[in-house]
């Protein structure tokens, strides 16, 4: 009945709209409780609901605030693939407001970043951690303990961490290569094995804001 109600809303032509809903049945899972009341539904199937009719009138410009706030991990990524999919079919201009770093990371290329009013960053999502530095970490395990202290800092540009039973070495690659570090690992610390990850978004931003 809300769906049918919109439908006159925005004068959606029966073709249209039944398109329309047959997509966002599938991308959506609307299927499973269509029939139930509002006052029924989830937490989760009231987002992915009402995602569905936002998009029903196929909009130029989607605004959806902390649309996967609150919701479990497997409903957060149907919502994140039916956003995509969405913007795929229908070519809208989608703008979120989130502080969830991953919707950021999945379904952003463009990102805007404001700290007390002020626009401190906007640009490609590619470009943002190199714009604040290409930071990695190589996560290393070695055949005997080491004492980080004699270890090589190449002048102050690398950082190391001592775990339980791993060393991490923190550095930013514009400043020294990975290669260097990963050569240095296997050559002189004995790593028998080794992980190596880039800063994430949400440590950028962490950075940025510190």
């Amino acid at each position: 009945e809300t769906f049918t109600l919109l439908k006159d809303i925005y004068d959606i032509s029966d073709n249209d709209f039944e398109e329309r809903m047959n997509f966002f049945k599938k991308v959506l899972g609307l299927e499973e409780f269509f029939l139930n009341p509002v006052r029924t539904l989830s937490l989760g199937q009231r987002m992915r609901a009402d995602l569905a009719a936002s998009w029903i009138h196929n909009p130029e410009i989607l605004f959806l605030d902390e649309p996967t706030i609150g919701l479990d991990v497997l409903v957060k990524q149907k919502i994140r693939d039916a956003i995509k999919l969405m913007n795929e079919k229908y070519h809208t201009t989608v703008i979120l407001t989130t502080h969830d770093m991953t919707d950021i990371e999945n379904l952003c290329s463009r990102v805007i970043l404001i700290d007390k009013g002020n626009i401190i960053y906007d640009g490609p999502l590619s470009n943002i951690k190199h714009k604040f530095g290409d930071l990695r970490t190589v996560e290393i395990r070695t055949k005997k303990d080491l004492d980080i202290d004699s270890l090589d800092h190449f002048d102050n540009l690398v950082t190391y961490t001592k775990n339980d039973c791993s060393i991490s070495i923190s550095f930013d690659n514009d400043e020294i290569k990975l290669e260097t570090i990963v050569d240095y690992a296997f050559k002189s610390l004995e790593a028998t094995d080794m992980k190596i990850s880039e800063i994430s978004i949400e440590q950028v931003v962490k950075s940025i804001l510190a």
